[in-house]
This record gives structure tokens, C-alpha cells and sequence, in this order.
């Protein structure tokens, strides 16, 4: 007579995963949907997916990203392309396509640099002139402050490319807070 199977009640077996969880033996693995995943677990038809509104170049270049390295010169074409802008509104004006950001940007930052000149600069939020950059360690901030300071012209670069690390001394890091 066929009797019961070997193993037990009859269900299906357990095993446990390496994290000590139990999973169904031959449960298929759950997915996680394209949202909630990371663009380096994407292949090429899911980054043209998730970024579709962006030209051909883009996604290809989201593509060959290194998500486990700084591009240090795209961090410093940024900031120095974020310095020349009179307020973050005007960043997400650009960077939502707005009509309200001019291309004309060459005319617009002449009269921008004349009126600073004279000391006339009432088109620029003063109230948010910082920019945060968040970066894993001292190794990679002192190689962004190094950076930054050779691309500016102005000798006054590095009297405000300040880094705040805990290896610091608080009298330096204090100086964020000076205007």
C-alpha cells in the first residue's frame, strides 16, 4: 500500500536561508518591482524603462555608470554650475524645463557679475548661497575641496569650500556657520 510520504505532515519542506529565515523549497523568488530597485540591477531595457522621458544618450550613459564610484568632476561641474545660478528656484525652473530659466544665460550673467560688482545684486537669494555635499569619507571631501579650489579662478575658493568631518577640529567646522 502507498503509505505516507517520508518528511512529514504532508506540506511543503522549509529551508533555511543564510540569514536564518525559512523560504518554501522551490518557491520561486519574490521580485521587487522596478521602483524599489537599484538602476546598477537594471538591465539595459529597464533603465530605458525607469528613464524614459530622457534622450537615447541618457539612458545609455545611466547605463555605463559606476554606482561604486565618485565622478569627482561631474560633483565639480555641479557646484560650480549650481554657484552661477541667482537661486535654487532658478535650478528647478532648469532642471524641470521650465520656460522661466533663460538660455540666454551668457548675457544674464554679465549683468549678474556687473551688478555684484557694484554691490546691486537684488536678483540673488542670498538666504540659501550653500551648497551641502554629502560623500562617504574625509578621503573623498578633501579630494572634492582640492578640486574645487584649482577649477575656481578666485584665490577666495578656499575660504569657503569648507569640509565637516569628525576628524576636524570644531574650530574649522565652525566656520560653516560664519556669513
Amino acid at each position: 500500500g502507498g503509505g505516507a510520504k517520508r518528511g512529514g505532515g504532508g506540506g511543503p519542506s522549509q529551508q533555511n536561508n543564510s540569514n536564518g529565515s525559512k523560504k518554501l523549497a522551490g518557491a520561486a523568488p519574490a521580485v521587487i518591482p522596478l521602483e524599489d530597485r537599484d538602476d546598477m540591477e537594471l538591465e539595459q531595457q529597464e533603465l530605458a524603462a525607469r528613464y524614459k522621458k530622457y534622450s537615447p544618450n541618457t539612458q545609455l550613459a545611466m547605463s555605463k555608470l559606476d554606482h561604486n564610484a565618485i565622478d569627482y568632476d561631474l560633483v565639480v561641474d555641479t557646484i560650480k554650475w549650481l554657484c552661477r545660478l541667482k537661486s535654487p528656484l532658478e535650478a528647478a525652473n532648469y532642471l524641470n524645463g521650465s520656460k522661466k530659466f533663460s538660455k540666454n544665460g551668457n548675457q544674464q550673467q554679465r549683468q549678474q557679475q556687473q551688478n555684484s560688482k557694484n554691490g546691486n545684486d537684488s536678483e540673488t537669494d542670498s538666504s540659501s548661497l550653500a551648497i551641502l555635499v554629502f560623500l562617504p569619507g574625509i578621503k573623498e571631501i578633501t579630494t572634492v575641496q582640492e578640486l574645487l579650489v584649482k577649477s575656481m579662478s578666485s584665490p577666495a575658493a578656499r575660504d569657503w569650500v569648507l569640509p565637516i568631518h569628525s576628524t576636524i577640529p570644531p574650530e574649522e567646522q565652525r566656520l560653516v556657520f560664519v556669513r
